[in-house]
């Protein structure tokens, strides 16, 4: 598992999936922060995954 992966699943196992569907203004900061934090590791893992590969092949 890559690290963005394992922050993924690290929130996820202490934010439960239906307080993340809950978005409103009620939410608190840190669920809020939380949320981002998955966002961006979701965003960032396929280019993340794309930088090693390269990295790996340019050194064959």
């Amino acid at each position: 598992m890559s690290n963005a992966t394992n922050l993924k699943a690290i929130l996820r196992g202490h934010l439960h999936e239906d307080r993340l569907q809950v978005l409103s203004d009620g939410l608190p900061l840190l669920d809020r922060w939380a949320l981002a934090a998955i966002q961006l590791s979701e965003a960032v893992q396929p280019v993340s995954e794309l930088l090693w590969r390269h990295a790996r092949l340019s050194r064959l």
